[in-house]
């Protein structure tokens, strides 16, 4: 627990410029579930930031206790520092999918493929709402039903169900190949 709460919500990942490509390489950045499409990237780097100190200080347990709830799921709503605090543990960690205004909904586990109508009607996956895709690249688990299968082109699902028998993905950065394990389960 001590060297998790250590860990940033936000890994900025080194830029690796193709050889091959020899173009302008976006900033990429890593979490468990992605990053609120009502945040830009300054927002979110500074929201973790304040939420791995509360994680890692003497204070901990209070942080810890104080992190579960639903509410807010709506950036705009949150004004004190609880709240701050459990609307960043819940996009950085829990969020899949978003109302169409970008706040966060926590149910809806399924992939959009398999998602029924109505919900399709208002609910959409983050990275489809999130601007800071447009000049940036996000690499995020969490959800194991996309089995790795995400449309933006500058984001990358790897939770692809290992602990539920199916495979385990992983990203060679500099190259962005894909390899996979499977499971012997």
């Amino acid at each position: 627990m001590d060297w998790l709460s250590q860990q940033p919500l936000i890994q900025k990942l080194p830029q690796i410029i193709s050889e091959v490509e020899n173009k302008d390489v976006k900033p990429a950045y890593m979490s468990h579930a992605g990053i609120s499409p009502q945040w830009t990237i300054d927002e979110a780097l500074e929201q973790a930031s304040n939420a791995q100190v509360h994680l890692s200080s003497s204070n901990r347990q209070k942080w810890l206790s104080k992190m579960y709830g639903e509410s807010p799921n709506d950036w705009r709503e949150a004004k004190t520092d609880t709240d701050k605090f459990r609307f960043t543990i819940n996009t950085l960690t829990r969020m899949r999918y978003c109302f169409l205004d970008g706040t966060l909904e926590f149910n809806e586990k399924d992939s959009p493929d398999e998602m029924s109508p109505e919900l399709k009607n208002i609910l959409t996956p983050w990275f489809k709402l999130s601007k800071v895709l447009n000049n940036s690249t996000w690499i995020f688990g969490h959800w194991a039903s996309l089995m790795g299968n995400c449309s933006s082109a500058n984001a990358y699902a790897l939770d692809t169900g290992c602990v539920w028998g199916n495979h385990l993905t992983m990203l060679r950065w500099h190259d962005k190949k894909i390899f996979t394990e499977y499971s012997h389960t």
